[in-house]
């Protein structure tokens, strides 16, 4: 399969999990941070952020942050009731995919729970292999664990994976695309789609591609902290 594909890093499960599904390098750490600092305005100026690890350079993002990401991409995500089976309709569109939080008993998710380090869970996506909505209808999972992408196979198919996952006590979020990718539907309160469309008009009439701008500050921030781990591995390790 042809699909742009990211592999684990670190606890930025979350962050691949958003650009699995996105298909393409639409975030970075950089780009995450930034959403932790306004995903709600009661956390600016706080020392502690709820929505990541602690600990630099972990990730370990809250599913809040996919919240927003997926959002400014213009779509919508919403966490289905843990107490009722998924309907028939789970898998139809507008529903074009779905992000998975997976409890983990592994040894190594024990032990980030009681460092604090993380939470001893995983996210990944699993998302129609086209958007369109007379498209083929074929569902892949794409989890930065495995090797590589899988097939999952129709709606039916995707449906009883995913109340497999509800019934392991993992949290689904239905993602379902907006009307118009980007903007938010008129009339729902909603004004960062309208003030996204005029960044990008303006970004358009100064020649600039749409978030050209804000994807190169993250890429730059990206490569910082990439440096940064590339310094901390070199230094020499001294026994205890």
């Amino acid at each position: 399969m042809d699909l742009y594909f990211e592999t684990q890093r670190r606890q930025q499960c979350a962050l691949h999990a958003t650009n699995n599904f996105l298909q393409r390098k639409a975030y970075t750490r950089a780009g995450f941070d930034r959403i932790c600092k306004t995903v709600l305005p009661a956390i600016r100026g706080s020392f502690f952020n709820p929505y990541k690890s602690p600990i630099p350079g972990i990730g370990n993002y809250d599913a809040s942050v996919i919240v927003a990401a997926l959002n400014e991409q213009g779509f919508d995500m919403e966490q289905h009731d843990l107490r009722k089976p998924l309907g028939g309709d789970a898998c139809a569109w507008p529903v074009v995919g779905a992000i998975v939080n997976m409890p983990e008993t592994g040894i190594g998710s024990r032990l980030a729970r009681w460092s604090g380090v993380g939470d001893g869970r995983h996210f990944f996506c699993l998302r129609r292999r086209d958007f369109e909505q007379d498209g083929d209808g074929t569902w892949v999972l794409l989890d930065s664990k495995l090797a590589s992408p899988q097939v999952v196979g129709g709606a039916g198919d995707t449906r009883a994976r995913l109340q497999g996952y509800l019934d392991r006590h993992a949290s689904v979020y239905l993602v379902k695309m907006r009307r118009q990718r980007g903007v938010a539907p008129a009339g729902d309160g909603d004004h960062h789609g309208d003030a996204q469309a005029a960044e990008t008009r303006a970004q358009q009439g100064a020649g600039q591609k749409p978030g050209e701008q804000q994807n190169g500050e993250e890429e730059r921030q990206e490569d910082q902290h990439k440096k940064q781990d590339d310094q901390q591995h070199e230094q020499p390790q001294h026994e205890q």
